[in-house]
């Protein structure tokens, strides 16, 4: 189980990061209510608690996608995996299966507010 907050961002990224990417880490790491699952191949140590590096190859997460939609996904580099970004609830659905648990623990709490907030369109 990775889970550790109610939300996750999920970041495939491959390649080298860039140098700046160390930045980018110390501002995330100060999100603490944000889980930042990043899917790469480039190997990267675990220097803060809310961001999980998870190794894997593009190609594994092709293979991910083909599950989902039924036929080989038109990928020909890394950076299109973006344009599959409305499946990543399906594609990583097993990494994302505690957030959903505590998502619906909130729902049997309050289910007027979350009735309420699915009728006027607005989650607060």
């Amino acid at each position: 189980m990775i889970q550790r907050t109610k939300i996750a961002l999920i970041m495939p990224y491959f390649g080298n990061f860039p140098n700046y990417f160390a930045l980018w880490e110390c501002s995330a790491s100060k999100n603490r209510d944000i889980d930042f699952l990043v899917f790469t191949n480039y190997p990267r140590e675990n220097s803060y608690k809310n961001i999980i590096y998870i190794q894997c190859e593009f190609h594994e997460i092709k293979k991910r996608i083909e599950r989902e939609i039924g036929f080989p996904p038109m990928l020909t580099n890394a950076y299109k995996i973006v344009d599959y970004k409305p499946l990543y609830g399906c594609i990583f659905h097993e990494y994302l299966k505690d957030y959903f648990n505590i998502w619906f623990e909130m729902l049997k709490k309050h289910p007027t507010a979350y009735i309420q907030a699915t009728l006027n369109g607005r989650f607060k």
